[in-house]
């Protein structure tokens, strides 16, 4: 029996040995007995008395940890093998919305009930990318570079989760979480290979910015347009016409050209005198 095992025993007994925990239920990749090196265990606790306050405390008499992190709504615990599981307190069965959960033990009445798929808004969404790229094109133009890079990543994210949510729109996760198992989405993502890293180059970062901005209206505003929903014209105008007052003055695809290489030319110094150089005979005017 492996360290993580036997802290896993101990946790699960007290858990059901603590009289203000009524249910435990476990999820994830460990839980459903899938052989996977890297996968992790999803516990869940119906504490009626709300143990989250007091968790790492509750913990501690368990032995020592690599990891205990606490979260909103519980902890994150690492053991010194590497065994991860993420611990989450609710305060009743019915605020638990995950599919698949097996049950440890429950003294209480209801169970965990199915996810409600949380739907987003479009118009909002929209809204927030471009004041988004607002932000960029006046970091941009202050020639804030790191701000410019932390605004367009939030951007470069909006449009990854649209384009999974046109993959697949009932799937749970954001942005690249659930990509891998998407039919076809390293293809569609492939696509996006340009934008995983957002460029510290003002110059650079005005042509993402652009480039951002054109594919996510491409996709976006015909999703608006379906569905009846208002667009932010005014936003998305503002946007453009920010980036559009700091555009470089060279055109942004000429950036990376290679500029005409003129031939060399060597200067004679002023006055009467003779040289030679490089093999060449340089002669003042007359």
């Amino acid at each position: 029996m492996t360290a993580a095992t036997q802290y896993l025993k101990r946790l699960i007994a007290q858990a059901a040995d603590s009289p203000e925990v009524v249910a435990a239920y476990v999820g994830g990749a460990l839980a459903r007995a899938e052989r996977d090196p890297f996968g992790e265990l999803d516990l869940y606790l119906v504490a009626l008395d709300g143990l989250s306050p007091d968790l790492l405390a509750w913990l501690a008499p368990l032995g020592e940890t690599a990891l205990a992190l606490p979260s909103p709504d519980g902890c994150r615990v690492v053991t010194p093998d590497g065994l991860a599981i993420n611990i989450t307190v609710a305060d009743h069965a019915e605020a638990i919305h995950v599919e698949g959960l097996r049950v440890v033990f429950n003294r209480g009445d209801g169970e965990p009930s199915a996810p409600v798929p949380r739907l987003p808004d479009p118009a909002a969404e929209a809204a927030r990318f471009w004041d988004g790229l607002f932000r960029v094109g006046a970091a941009i133009g202050r020639g804030w570079r790191f701000t410019a890079h932390g605004e367009l990543e939030r951007c470069r994210a909006q449009l990854v989760d649209l384009y999974r949510l046109a993959l697949a729109p009932g799937e749970p996760g954001t942005g690249w979480q659930g990509a891998d198992t998407l039919p076809g989405g390293e293809r569609i993502l492939e696509g996006l290979r340009e934008w995983l890293v957002c460029p510290l180059d003002s110059r650079a970062q005005w042509r993402m910015a652009q480039r951002l901005a054109s594919s996510y209206e491409s996709l976006m505003l015909p999703l608006i347009e379906r569905l009846g929903l208002p667009y932010p014209m005014a936003m998305r105008n503002l946007a453009f016409r920010r980036l559009d007052d700091i555009r470089p003055d060279r055109r942004p695809d000429e950036e990376t050209a290679v500029p005409p290489q003129e031939p060399e030319v060597t200067r004679a110094p002023a006055g009467p005198a003779r040289f030679k150089a490089k093999g060449r005979i340089a002669r003042p005017r007359e």
